[in-house]
């Protein structure tokens, strides 16, 4: 295994464009609104990367703090509970 490549692969498949695009793609996202889809997956992976157990709510506190945005808490679990 080649450990070189791999933060060029990491760039490469985190790229927000790429995000972006399979968001647009999976019909996660409609239009840009306050959360971009690699915000939302940045506070993922940061909470992964964190905790042990997590659930919605940990990934909704980190995303608020991360990014210093305010949303609340119910549009952001029916938004993520729908099958994309």
């Amino acid at each position: 295994m080649n450990f070189n490549a791999i933060p060029r692969q990491l760039t490469n498949v985190l790229n927000s464009c790429n995000i972006t695009q399979l968001a647009k793609q999976r019909h996660f996202m409609q239009r840009m609104r306050n959360i971009s889809p690699m915000q939302l997956v940045l506070a993922i992976l940061n909470t992964l990367g964190t905790r042990t157990n997590i659930n919605l709510a940990d990934i909704h506190k980190n995303l608020c703090s991360q990014h210093d945005i305010g949303i609340n808490y119910k549009p952001f679990h029916n938004k993520l509970k729908n099958q994309s």
